[in-house]
């Protein structure tokens, strides 16, 4: 059964275009299955199936590489550290410039795919997350980015954290969506927590505390939340 698996995603290398649409049930089936396969095999055999992913990667079916982002941070929960930075980076980082559908699924479960990384890496990478909310009209996506970014911040050092996420929650406090808004106000206290008892604590707070005296409603009510 194994080595049938295998040879599936092994063989995905000749197959994942064909059709003129690029639509390839096959490919969708490998993508799909991968993080299973990957966990039979361990980190010392990922070489095996590095070029199926890579393949897979660049499938032109938005669906393979949709399954393949939702189910990135299984694979790099079974490689580990080393592998993730050196091959699943590359295609973190192409998910980030594909379709909404792509991003969306990379964003559910960024901060368990940054938890495996090392701190380095995810405070290199920390700002460009904190631009994807700012550079979609799709308010799905704001929205689930506002959901992650108090678990995003607890995972780089505060120095860090009070810079591109307390910019980027201020600015998801002021979505025009209600969604959005309410899912910012978790992050935000998350991010006032993991500031507490450092020199950037009081800025932020103090910016936080200025929507207790806004003119509209909607500003207090947020503070409430918050708080």
């Amino acid at each position: 059964m194994l080595r049938s698996l295998v040879g599936s995603e092994m063989c995905i290398r000749d197959r994942a275009f064909q059709g003129e649409s690029g639509e390839s049930d096959f490919a969708e089936y490998c993508s799909y299955s991968l993080p299973a396969v990957a966990q039979v095999l361990g980190p010392e055999r990922w070489k095996e199936l590095d070029d199926a992913f890579n393949t897979l990667l660049k499938e032109v079916s938005w669906k393979v590489r949709r399954c393949l982002a939702y189910s990135l941070h299984e694979v790099a929960q079974v490689v580990g550290q080393d592998i993730s930075e050196k091959s699943l980076i590359p295609a973190f980082e192409t998910f980030l410039k594909d379709l909404d559908e792509v991003k969306l699924g990379v964003m559910l479960n960024v901060d368990k795919f940054f938890a495996v990384l090392s701190t380095n890496t995810r405070e290199r990478y920390v700002p460009t997350l904190c631009n994807v909310p700012v550079e979609s009209e799709n308010w799905r996506l704001r929205n689930v980015v506002a959901a992650k970014l108090g678990e995003l911040a607890r995972l780089v050092s505060p120095q860090v954290a009070k810079g591109p996420v307390a910019d980027i929650i201020l600015k998801l406090l002021d979505d025009s969506v209600t969604e959005v808004r309410t899912s910012t106000f978790h992050s935000c206290g998350q991010l006032l927590l993991h500031l507490h008892g450092t020199p950037y604590y009081d800025e932020f707070a103090q910016q936080v505390e200025a929507l207790a005296s806004r003119s509209s409603f909607q500003g207090r009510q947020m503070f409430a939340y918050i708080f």
